[in-house]
């Protein structure tokens, strides 16, 4: 008689991967949520490849994203990511499931091999551009190189995601920034993340509710007069929706991975160490170890499957302040509240998005009939980006593609 192996539940509702194949870095970002060096592990091809075992034998679902994350991605060798993605296609041809790839790249390294890399196994790169091409203050620091090498991509026909975050160095400017990303970047969507004191960072004094309201108000305004049609920022365009669906459709609108009360880490979405641990999401350090999950190495058996979901759960729990008014507060419809895992890292565990949200929500209440033709405009494009199916030239790869935008991502036959 034939047994089937035991489920390993850990990853049975995983939809999102965020694999940090090094936890070394050719920058040194001030702000940067990890502590990462120059030197340091890679993940092994034998690792990434049980990784996929584990995911691909376990998961329910049928899209599964393996984002490539660091440390800085670029730096591992194409032999390393051409056999890793060979091996996930293969294996998940045999369960019909859909996987999409992508990398976050600070984009400082980008030999022409990289962008093959890119074109061949259609990886959607994410770049992180903390303002113009010219800033000289910029807390990162070498934005004109990075751009360039942006301009490099897109000139290579390759659609490039755009990540700002807002600091202490750049949060009065995000009314030039948003014209750069138009005029010069020709980009008509980025997603712009508050600063959080983790990480390298741990130290740094954090961003006053203000002036995180000010950068947001500047983006605000400048959908506002360009009626959502040249620029939008995903964290908004989030809650102008929120904003204006009534509360018995609210549960018409498709559920976030991050903007939820109880998000989905530990649950949809792991961070993956280089060596194979893992963590409720990508914004944990690699070292993490308080918030290790166990790692692929181990097969998990069904009877220590509930202690692992327990400690899921009591992770989502932890400093319940951060929510305490949450059911009597007005700005309820629209708030994202936070992250969870920057909140228990930080050093005054505090959640940074509160006050910044109700000053939104006034905004919004106050502005309602000017946000009006932004919404109008969010809901024409979204559904002006429905994809539809195509197939390769050689009738084997199979894509799924977005009109708006171009992207293709790879599926299984």
């Amino acid at each position: 008689m034939f047994f089937s192996a035991p489920k390993d539940n850990r990853f049975k509702q995983v939809s999102t991967l965020v694999v940090k194949v090094t936890h070394r870095c050719n920058l040194d970002c001030q702000y940067c949520y990890e502590f990462i060096t120059q030197k340091g592990e890679d993940m092994s091809e034998q690792t990434f490849r049980q990784l996929a075992d584990r995911v691909l034998e376990n998961s329910e679902q049928k899209v599964i994203t393996f984002l490539f994350h660091g440390g800085e991605p670029t730096l591992i060798a194409n032999s390393w990511y051409e056999q890793g993605i060979n091996y996930v296609l293969k294996k998940a041809k045999q369960k019909q499931q859909e996987i999409r790839f992508s990398m976050q790249t600070n984009l400082i390294h980008l030999p022409d091999e990289k962008i093959q890399l890119f074109k061949t196994y259609n990886i959607q790169p994410g770049v992180s551009l903390d303002g113009t091409a010219d800033a000289p203050d910029s807390m990162r620091g070498r934005e004109s190189r990075v751009f360039q090498n942006f301009l490099k991509l897109k000139q290579a026909g390759i659609s490039c995601g755009i990540l700002t975050t807002i600091n202490h160095s750049n949060y009065q400017r995000f009314e030039q920034i948003c014209k750069f990303l138009v005029e010069q970047a020709q980009v008509h969507h980025f997603k712009a993340n508050v600063v959080t004191s983790v990480g390298a960072g741990y130290n740094l004094a954090g961003l006053k509710a203000e002036q995180i309201f000010e950068a947001q108000r500047a983006i605000l305004e400048y959908m506002i007069e360009t009626k959502g049609q040249k620029l939008t920022e995903h964290n908004l365009v989030t809650e102008i929706e929120r904003f204006f669906t009534s509360a018995e459709d609210q549960h018409t609108l498709p559920p976030t991975l991050c903007h939820e009360k109880q998000c989905g880490a530990g649950k949809s979405v792991l961070g993956v160490t280089p060596k194979g641990e893992l963590l409720p999401c990508g914004r944990f350090q690699w070292n993490d170890t308080d918030y290790f999950l166990g790692d692929i190495h181990t097969k998990r058996s069904a009877s220590t499957f509930q202690q692992l979901e327990e400690k899921v759960d009591s992770f989502h729990t932890l400093v319940p302040e951060s929510w305490y008014d949450c059911d009597q507060c007005p700005a309820q419809k629209i708030c994202m509240y936070g992250c969870q895992a920057f909140i228990v890292r930080s050093k005054n565990k505090a959640n940074v998005d509160c006050l910044p949200t109700k000053m939104r929500f006034a905004y919004y209440e106050a502005n309602r009939t000017r946000l009006w033709p932004v919404y109008k405009a969010i809901t024409a494009q979204k559904q002006g980006m429905l994809p539809f199916r195509i197939k390769s030239g050689n009738g084997h790869k199979q894509y799924v593609l977005h009109p708006a935008n171009q992207t293709a991502y790879v599926m299984a036959d």
